[in-house]
């Protein structure tokens, strides 16, 4: 699949997916991305995304544990936000970052 794949695969493995199985999964999201119109450059045979602006947020559901592993607060294309990040965890348990994050 690639060099994104193979971080996807790696990314999947330890969600818990099975590693027979990773592989095929990610060749699907992937697959679903290309559809939706997402940037697939990373990837053989990968496409521009359709906007021309490749900064997409996707919504990926992670169990609770494994957010401070994983995720981190940003401003827009990445750029990390640090006074969010206490671990980010905590963050998103506090009313208040719901609130306003």
């Amino acid at each position: 699949v690639g060099p994104l794949g193979g971080v996807l695969e790696k990314v999947l493995q330890s969600c818990g997916v099975p590693k027979v199985t990773a592989p095929s999964l990610a060749k699907e999201i992937i697959k679903l991305a290309k559809v939706h119109g997402l940037d697939t450059r990373g990837i053989p045979g990968g496409d521009k995304c359709k906007s021309g602006r490749s900064g997409h947020m996707l919504q990926i559901f992670l169990r609770r544990e494994l957010i401070d592993e994983y995720v981190y607060p940003a401003f827009p294309f990445g750029v990390p936000d640090k006074k969010r990040m206490k671990p980010f965890s905590k963050y998103l348990a506090d009313d208040d970052g719901a609130i306003h994050g």
